[in-house]
């Protein structure tokens, strides 16, 4: 009845349609509230919270329902359901939705309000089935995975040829904000967001509709977003439609190896999901999977794992993971699929390629996880690839008292070493004190300079004559030199001393004497080896 006042605003005025005449009085109460409404969702020229008051206000004027209504005394005694919610909703919005949601829930409960009639026996399953709720929510792979099914030519908005089937021109209607005669998918996201606030509220006879938390609600319409959703029909095993699609087109930046991780945990699945109907198959495989437990714990799947891995022996083990609080039965097989040598347990290696191929089925089918639904896929593959990464807080006890005893030993030496002097021998301190003044004693001597007249040649060696001491300058005894016999200073000297001598002296008199009596210049000329001569010889 709802869709038959929109076929009715096709005509002109002065023309019919028969289905319009037999519920004449139906149809103008509803196209006067939706004209009414529609400028209040869209223009803002009427408050929505006006909405249900009109409603509310054109349900006590009717003869028929005056009798049996309380509206005048107080609209929340109103029969009508959808009434009494709007004005609750009008008066505070819950906690759990935003206020645009509420909004569109006040709108819609404005207009189903005229569905209200005395022969209806279940008011609220009849709308549901007009807005068709079931299909949006109840579908294997949520509502993004009902649009992208209805969405036949993929341009990522519905016209009304492909909502024929689900609700057609009258849902159009509802759901086109713009007026452009197509649902786009943040269109559809209203729509969706609002219904939750709005039947999440009323006395619902439907078991799946009514075992559905508010919150779940809205996070499922906000899927309806993701455009990489498998797109799954009523009937459909979503399963195998994401093996078939991963296996046609690997998402970027997914490599090979987890896509083909994907493919065969959803063949997995599918073969241990087989006798369960579609429509179950998915809330079936969230909860053998349980991806919150690993994604959504605060210390990420790492930390997950080291809970799970008690004794810190870097596996886990079936017995392990069927331990954890709400897990399921079968995860056993989980583990049997993540063990890929066979040794009975999965390692951290396993368990990463693991959580790879769930990144794939949750970008396909976002109902898995709907708290990382939105997640980007980089970010996902980051998770995923840190529980091969050891958390300091999931240490065992006796790892936790090593690794303090070892930096409690560690800052005591740093501080003995710089707090605490170095007791010494006083023995020891004295011979340092008696080195010491001999070093400054021979740092306070000047060097001896010699004339080239102060000196003599004989047969052993070279005599040191004027006011001088005798020193006999034997290839035995300590060298003594001279800077006017050495030259100039040696290229690359650090340091200069007060008589330009070079500081590695190894050159002495008898040296240059003995290169000088073994056949050097002065015996072949016949010249005496004076000063300069030997200076000459050395370089």
């Amino acid at each position: 009845m709802l869709w038959v006042v929109a076929q009715c605003e096709k005509f002109a005025p002065g023309s019919y349609d028969p289905s319009c005449i037999r519920h004449a009085d139906d149809e103008s109460s509803f196209l006067q509230l939706t004209t009414q409404t529609a400028s209040a969702r869209t223009l803002g020229s009427v408050s929505v919270e006006n909405v249900a008051s009109q409603a509310l206000h054109k349900e006590a004027s009717e003869p028929a329902m005056r009798g049996s209504s309380l509206v005048t005394d107080d609209p929340g005694l109103s029969t009508n359901p959808f009434t009494r919610v709007a004005y609750e909703l009008a008066r505070k919005c819950p906690m759990h939705a935003d206020q645009a949601s509420c909004n569109e829930a006040i709108w819609l409960g404005g207009l189903l309000s005229k569905l209200s009639r005395p022969t209806s026996s279940d008011l609220i399953a009849e709308a549901g089935k007009l807005l068709s709720l079931g299909s949006w929510f109840q579908n294997p792979a949520g509502p993004a995975g009902f649009f992208n099914f209805l969405d036949k030519n993929h341009d990522g908005i519905l016209d009304a040829d492909e909502l024929l089937e689900y609700g057609g021109v009258g849902l159009m209607q509802v759901v086109d904000l713009d007026h452009d005669k197509n649902a786009s998918r943040q269109e559809c996201q209203t729509f969706l967001r609002g219904c939750a606030v709005l039947f999440k509220m009323l006395p619902t006879k439907d078991s799946a509709l009514a075992k559905m938390p508010a919150p779940v609600m809205l996070k499922l319409a906000d899927t309806v977003t993701l455009e990489s959703a498998i797109a799954t029909g009523p009937s459909d095993n979503p399963l195998l439609g994401v093996a078939s699609s991963l296996e046609a087109e690997c998402p970027e930046p997914a490599d090979k190896l987890s896509c083909r991780e994907g493919v065969e945990l959803a063949r997995y699945l599918a073969n241990m999901t087989a006798g369960i109907p579609p429509n179950l198959v998915l809330s079936e495989v969230a909860d053998i999977l349980a991806l919150w437990s690993w994604f959504q714990h605060p210390q990420g799947p790492a930390g997950f794992f080291n809970s799970v891995d008690i004794v810190h022996k870097g596996s886990i083990t079936a017995s392990e993971l069927a331990g954890v609080p709400g897990s399921h039965p079968a995860v056993v097989e989980i583990v049997k699929f993540m063990d890929k040598d066979t040794d009975g347990k999965a390692s951290r290696a396993e368990c990463q390629t693991y959580l790879r191929g769930c990144v794939m089925l949750l970008h396909k089918l976002p109902t898995l996880d709907l708290l990382s639904a939105s997640t980007p896929l980089p970010d996902m593959f980051d998770l995923a690839d840190s529980v091969i990464k050891q958390a300091v807080t999931g240490s065992s006890p006796l790892a936790w008292a090593l690794s303090m005893s070892a930096s409690a030993l560690m800052i005591t030496c740093i501080l003995y070493v710089h707090c605490c002097p170095r007791r010494r021998n006083p023995k020891s301190m004295d011979k340092e004190k008696d080195q010491d003044k001999d070093q400054a004693k021979w740092m306070q001597q000047e060097p001896t300079v010699l004339d080239e007249s102060e000196y003599s040649e004989d047969a052993n060696g070279l005599q040191i004559r004027g006011d001088h001491d005798s020193l006999s300058a034997s290839k035995d005894s300590s060298p003594v030199c001279s800077p006017s016999l050495l030259g100039p200073p040696r290229m690359g000297t650090m340091y200069e001393s007060e008589s330009d001598c070079p500081a590695d002296t190894s050159v002495c008199y008898d040296q240059e004497q003995s290169q000088s009596s073994q056949g050097g210049r002065g015996e072949s000329t016949g010249e005496d080896a004076t000063a300069p001569q030997l200076a000459e010889l050395r370089y």
